[in-house]
């Protein structure tokens, strides 16, 4: 189980500040057409566990996540509408379903790499977690504090 302690946002942000950068620019995202309705919907996102959010820590939801790719093959691979190996140059088009890539208008005061192994270590230390009591490694785990 993951320990956590209460910090504020405003507290962890002002903490966090040496490790953010602004983001601004063009995402993508690719979508099945049947979901074309709700193509930026994100709420049903907290429930699931991905590799950026555990879902459920602590009895408390997930993070609710849009998945956004720099561009469109990156998309296309994430959702599995390419199949094949990206580093091949060999792609099929997934016959299952018809896809659509989103263009997305990105404007983000600021944004944590949790690549940054200093910048993940810092927040888990900061929020009070300690992962040593999963087994986790810190880098490229999302982290979460409390309300």
């Amino acid at each position: 189980m993951i320990a956590l302690k209460t910090i504020s946002p405003v507290a962890l942000e002002q903490l966090l500040k040496p490790y953010t950068n602004p983001l601004t620019g063009i995402w993508y995202r690719a979508i099945q057409l049947r979901h074309a309705a709700t193509a930026l919907s994100y709420a049903h996102s907290a429930g699931r566990s991905s590799r950026f959010s555990p879902a459920a820590v602590a009895g408390k939801p997930g993070f609710s996540l849009i998945y956004l790719a720099e561009n469109h093959q990156v998309a296309l691979w994430e959702v599995q509408a390419l199949l094949g190996s990206p580093g091949s140059g060999l792609a099929v088009a997934n016959p299952r379903s018809a896809w659509a890539v989103l263009n997305i208008n990105v404007r983000l005061n600021a944004i944590v790499d949790l690549s940054d192994v200093r910048a993940v270590s810092f927040a888990d230390h900061a929020a009070g977690v300690d992962r040593r009591l999963d087994g986790l490694s810190t880098a490229g785990n999302a982290w979460s504090h409390g309300d």
